[in-house]
């Protein structure tokens, strides 16, 4: 699988998984960003390889190790989520 792919469907998974955690906390009354803020604390870069999926693994074309290109665009881009964050929230 192409680098390319596995960050699309890293991202769509973490962006999916956080709109339904932002619709749940809006069920309990919390704010939605409190719901996408645990989501994303959940799918962290630890748990995604925890899965053991091969999507995630080392061996998956250059995969997401401690030091592979892939793993330092999914860290710039949690930055820029970040800063985006204390900016809109």
């Amino acid at each position: 699988m192409s680098h390319l792919l596995q960050v699309l469907l890293l991202l769509s998974l973490v962006i999916a998984a956080a709109k339904l955690g932002g619709a749940a906390a809006n069920r309990l009354g919390q704010p939605a960003v409190s719901g996408e803020i645990l989501i994303g604390l959940i799918l962290g870069p630890t748990l995604l390889n925890v899965l053991g999926w091969p999507v995630f693994r080392e061996s998956a074309a250059g995969g997401l190790d401690s030091h592979g290109p892939l793993l330092g665009l999914v860290q710039d881009l949690a930055d820029v989520g970040v800063i985006l964050l204390m900016f809109v929230a």
